[in-house]
């Protein structure tokens, strides 16, 4: 730190007596360390000057501290007047600035708010509008697809109206081939035959004609055999007579009888009763599975099962047989009959309000599962199955 020139001149004026005393301390010491009785009467006159300066330089010293802290006063009011106006600078700097800065910025910070305000609520109108409108879109997708579903529902009902019609036009024809066969031309081949028989009873013939009279007796029974055979297959009159279960029965036992083929069926049903029209349809659709079992498949075992379960009537027919790749079949020329024959199943299915399943791989046999719901019977003709 640098003196003040009335420091420095104070201190110029207090050097002599500094000099005079230190000079006069300088002896003394010498005259003490040096080697004998000291000089006493040198000690005390050098005592005497510098006690004579002491005084004066004590005093000037004083007035040295007190010019330093008259300086130090005197600078740190020049600070604190320095700090007053560089606050007073400050504030109007600051004053300034928010006059001409962040008032400015915080109007346009407002506004900006305001806009943003404002951009919400726009865009939570149009939302709102967004959203009715998308709402209005999905109350009209969802009319137009009800519409279209009825008018498909409408459609698919009418189809199979006619379907049914149609359908139910050929059982009733079938039934009326079958009563015509059964009736008609098996009785006439009946009295052929025993005309025949009666004729050889009375009449002498030879060896080869005898012969000929035995081959013809075996040819009307094969052909009263087949005329059976045909109106059973047509409409079998026990179908209409004791049920669905005992027609099957007697289908199973006498295609087992006429091919060879190992046919078991087996069933929960104790005289139950199905509607008319489901009774016809599952013996089709039964019918229909066991030919394809024994024509394509060359099956040699096959089950037929019909239980009541639960919800649900149960038609289940089984083989061993080759089986067949369901994904290709209808693509498969060679397998046109099986292709046939299982659309006619499905068409069986569907007219009776039944689920269909075919199950079959190459090797490994075929399985057909037909299922009719119990509420469908319940229903459509206050029909109820006791189920087990």
């Amino acid at each position: 730190m640098t003196n003040s020139d009335t420091v420095q001149q104070m201190f110029t004026n207090i050097e002599p007596h500094f000099q005079a005393i230190r000079l006069q301390l300088h002896k003394v010491i010498t005259l003490l360390e040096a080697p004998g009785v000291p000089d006493t009467a040198a000690v005390r006159q050098s005592v005497e000057v510098i006690l004579a300066h002491e005084r004066t330089f004590l005093g000037q010293m004083d007035q040295i501290v007190f010019q330093y802290d008259h300086e130090a006063k005197a600078k740190v009011n020049y600070l604190r007047k320095i700090e007053l106006l560089l606050l007073i600078i400050t504030i109007c700097v600051l004053l300034v600035e928010g006059l001409l800065i962040f008032r400015p910025a915080v109007e346009k910070l407002r506004q900006t708010i305001l806009q943003l305000l404002a951009a919400k609520n726009k865009a939570k109108q149009m939302n709102d509008e967004l959203i009715s409108l998308n709402q209005s879109l999905k109350e009209a997708k969802r009319e137009l697809l009800e519409a279209a579903h009825q008018k498909h529902q409408q459609q698919m009902s009418e189809q199979k109206l006619r379907a049914a019609y149609l359908i139910e036009g050929q059982e009733e024809e079938r039934k009326r081939l079958a009563r015509e066969l059964h009736d008609g031309l098996g009785q006439m081949l009946t009295a052929l035959k025993l005309g025949i028989e009666n004729v050889g009873t009375h009449a002498s013939f030879t060896e080869k004609g005898f012969k000929a009279m035995e081959d013809l007796k075996s040819l009307i029974g094969q052909t009263i055999q087949e005329t059976r055979t045909i109106s059973f297959n047509l409409m079998p009159a026990v179908l209409s007579d004791f049920g669905i279960a005992s027609a099957l029965k007697l289908l199973t036992a006498q295609t087992a009888s006429s091919t060879g083929a190992n046919i078991t069926f087996t069933s929960n049903f104790n005289g139950e009763r199905l509607p008319k029209n489901i009774e016809v349809g599952m013996y089709r659709i039964a019918q229909e599975g066991i030919h394809n079992a024994i024509k394509y498949a060359q099956a040699r075992r096959i089950t037929v099962e019909l239980v009541t379960r639960i919800k649900y009537v149960h038609l289940v027919i089984a083989d061993n047989g080759k089986g067949f790749e369901f994904e290709n079949v209808h693509a498969d020329t060679e397998q046109n009959g099986i292709a046939h024959g299982i659309y006619n199943m499905q068409e069986r299915a569907q007219m009776i309000n039944g689920l269909m399943k075919i199950d079959s791989r190459p090797g490994k046999g075929t399985k057909i599962h037909f299922k009719l719901p119990m509420i469908y019977l319940e229903d459509e003709q206050n029909y109820s199955v006791i189920s087990r």
